[in-house]
Order: structure tokens, then C-alpha cells, then sequence
């Protein structure tokens, strides 16, 4: 069975929260059933650095490191 996310937090708020700037994307809107094919906007963090883009949800987080917020 495919996971499903949704994001309900506002670019501002996640920007205060991680530290991070949040590129403007105009294709990303909030959304309460983010579909395996649709674009999420996705933080990135390393040991030195931490970003934000914006990825293909593809539901394998674990493998990738990475996890849409």
C-alpha cells in the first residue's frame, strides 16, 4: 500500500522552525493528500547544512534520507 502525507504548515512558519530559507514555489501548495506523483516540498539536512526543495513524493523516505514535511 502507497503512504500518503499532507502538509498543513505554512513556508514562514517551517523556515522559523528548521532555520532554513524556503525557496518560493508557487507549484507547492498546501495539501491534506499529497499523492505519490505530486512535488512536496522536502528538507534536506546534512551534518554540515540543512535545505529545503522541492522533490517527487515517491513514498521511500527511509531509503533516501530524506522526509516530506
Amino acid at each position: 500500500m502507497c503512504g500518503r502525507y499532507r502538509r498543513t504548515t505554512q513556508e514562514e512558519e517551517l523556515a522559523r522552525l528548521y532555520h532554513i530559507p524556503i525557496p518560493k514555489q508557487t507549484d507547492l501548495p498546501i495539501s491534506y493528500n499529497v499523492a505519490p506523483s505530486q512535488k512536496v516540498l522536502t528538507i534536506v539536512s546534512t551534518r554540515k547544512h540543512s535545505s529545503a526543495r522541492s522533490m517527487h513524493c515517491s513514498g521511500e523516505a527511509g531509503r533516501g534520507k530524506t522526509l516530506p514535511v
